[in-house]
């Protein structure tokens, strides 16, 4: 998992102008593949922006009719679930 160190240099390793640009959820399976190396479904974006997992669900915003997140957000969310599951015990689970 993603520890909040490796969350900052992550960070920083992202031009500015994409850090905080607003990403489609349709299009959030390629930003996780960039971001992981790992290319989740579709319906698993959406699934963690319903749903959410361990209690936190990714943040997006609505324009218009269509719902957006952020590489920031994803990062962000990646280590809050990974936070949750460690002060729960957890070692893992499906996305």
């Amino acid at each position: 998992m993603v520890t909040p160190q490796s969350t900052q240099d992550l960070l920083l390793s992202i031009p500015d102008a994409l850090r905080d640009r607003l990403v489609s959820l349709d299009r959030g399976p390629s930003v996780v593949d960039e971001l992981t190396g790992d290319k989740p479904h579709k319906s698993a974006i959406y699934r963690w922006a319903r749903d959410g997992l361990a209690g936190r669900q990714l943040r997006t915003v609505t324009v218009g009719k269509r719902r957006y997140t952020t590489r920031r957000w994803l990062l962000e969310w990646f280590c809050a679930v990974d936070a949750a599951r460690r002060s729960q015990g957890e070692t893992g689970g499906a996305t």
